[in-house]
């Protein structure tokens, strides 16, 4: 998790989301060039993900939370990991100034646990839907920590019909460390 300085007083809080040093500074990566700044906004029990891109060419993002209460699950997708299938789970919330980075090979998803919740990205490629992957978010196998039995989740059509880790890994759709490690390079070429 990145966590930038967030200011609070009478008049409410002021956050500086993102700097270029800072990202260096706690990831030990170089900054991706960002292409393509977006944001969801989801209403309590939106599911998302986990989705994914094709590498090549891949895309990192930088995600954060700038109001809300979001949990956040990065899924490793690369086949040859030692991780392989593991999860991480962050909450962010718009009252902290906290961010994750989620790079080539590593899958994203996220559940909106508060109305009106939203979400940014800075990615270092534009979104091209031909590119586009997913991987269920309720697969077993993963075993996300979801609060099935205490909330009716929202989930597109996409998200529905998204392929199990199994599914994907036979049907040639994840990427390798390597291949991931060529697309993060690529993002500096």
């Amino acid at each position: 998790m990145l966590r930038a300085d967030a200011h609070h007083d009478e008049r409410g809080s002021f956050a500086t989301q993102f700097t270029s040093t800072g990202f260096v500074e706690r990831t030990g990566r170089p900054l991706f060039p960002v292409r393509e700044i977006s944001h969801n906004v989801s209403m309590r029990g939106v599911l998302r993900g986990i989705h994914h891109t094709s590498v090549l060419p891949g895309r990192a993002k930088y995600v954060y939370c700038p109001r809300g209460h979001t949990e956040h699950f990065l899924v490793d997708l690369r086949t040859d990991s030692a991780t392989f299938g593991g999860w991480q789970s962050v909450t962010l919330t718009g009252a902290a100034a906290d961010a994750i980075y989620v790079p080539i090979g590593v899958g994203h998803g996220l559940l909106s646990l508060e109305d009106n919740s939203v979400v940014g990205y800075l990615m270092s490629a534009p979104y091209k839907v031909e590119q586009e992957q997913s991987v269920s978010a309720l697969d077993p196998r993963i075993g996300l920590p979801l609060p099935v039995n205490k909330m009716q989740f929202a989930r597109s059509e996409r998200d529905c019909a998204a392929p199990t880790l199994e599914m994907s890994l036979q049907s040639g759709l994840l990427p390798n460390m390597e291949q991931c490690r060529r697309a993060e390079k690529g993002l500096y070429d």
